[in-house]
């Protein structure tokens, strides 16, 4: 095994979870914060010898000039000298308008800062309570019933490439054109619908509803059409059915999800048969300008970086000779 995997793969075993101790007080959720991710993490960094170096990549403004959008290119490197040369991509977002109407001069920091927390978040697999373990007497004890209604923001899944047991997960950036992708070396690799197996707790008979819910999720959020959603809904139909039961709020967040495809999946098919940047705006900006402002912060995110994308098709396509 190559140096950086072991040092990802050690890291894992390791991190364990993170609360989410940040509160945003106006949209009412609980969220990880940046500064926690990292105090758990730079130990382990500097234990595995793991470095991970950010260089930003491209930035636009979006959504009428009110938003900020970086992507960023991350690169791996171990201290015995192995550097992964293909870099991972993430996507950070913030508003650039401050309460006072001006230009935010902080946006810029801001997207730096979310873009490395979701990266090394998806990277290294850290638990943030994306499901609630049904089975968990100390995590019931732990919320309140608010918490049990709460709107928390999550992390853009990434797709992961399914692996031989023992085997490291390969765990890739979005691409906003097709979904969410795994990348091994320089093969693309697309999980079609399909029935996810249900696996067991370790040292348990009881179904990991939480492990089976995080897979299903990735694969609803990779879907590019409706069709290929309604295949995901429909090869784990009998799972979802156990799972309602079984694991009623794994189940309440599968169903946020799918929820929020079915909104989003149109508005990115306009984005893909716009033509020119006035197509893209007028899909924006009018046709679905109610939607999208009331989507909740992942979905937006998920939006902003189809629309990012786009934007930059149309204008390599007006100009195909631009390098």
């Amino acid at each position: 095994m190559s140096a950086v995997l072991k040092a990802i793969c050690g890291i894992m075993g390791e991190i364990g979870s993170i609360e989410k101790a940040g509160f945003n007080k106006f949209h009412q959720y609980k969220f990880v914060q940046a500064s926690d991710v990292m105090h758990k993490l730079q130990p382990l960094l500097v234990k595995h010898g793991l470095i991970i170096l950010q260089t930003e990549h491209s930035r636009s403004l979006i959504g009428n000039g009110e938003a900020m959008s970086i992507q960023y290119h991350f690169y791996l490197a171990h201290v015995e000298g192995e550097v992964w040369t293909t870099p991972l991509e993430q996507t950070g977002l913030a508003t650039c308008v401050n309460s006072k109407g001006g230009f935010d001069d902080k946006a810029a920091n801001k997207c730096a800062t979310a873009a490395h927390k979701y990266m090394v978040i998806n990277l290294f697999k850290i638990p943030t309570g994306e499901f609630d373990d049904a089975d968990s007497q100390e995590d019931a004890k732990r919320h309140s019933a608010a918490n049990d209604n709460e709107q928390s923001p999550r992390v853009v899944p990434v797709r992961v490439t399914e692996t031989a047991p023992g085997e490291l997960p390969a765990v890739f950036p979005v691409d906003p054109k097709h979904g969410l992708v795994g990348r091994a070396g320089d093969m693309l690799v697309v999980n079609q619908p399909h029935a996810i197996d249900l696996t067991k707790k370790p040292k348990s008979d009881a179904v990991d509803w939480v492990a089976w819910g995080s897979r299903l999720v990735a694969g609803i959020n990779a879907a590019v059409t409706t069709d290929e959603l309604s295949s995901w809904i429909k090869e784990n139909q009998s799972a979802l059915e156990k799972c309602e039961k079984a694991a009623p709020k794994v189940f309440k967040t599968i169903t946020t999800r799918i929820a929020e495809a079915h909104v989003l999946l149109p508005i990115i098919g306009d984005f893909a048969r716009a033509r020119t940047k006035d197509d893209l705006n007028a899909a924006w900006e009018k046709k679905h300008a109610n939607t999208i402002k009331s989507l909740e912060t992942v979905p937006y995110d998920r939006l902003a970086a189809s629309f990012e994308y786009h934007v930059n098709r149309v204008r390599e396509s007006s100009n195909p000779t631009a390098a």
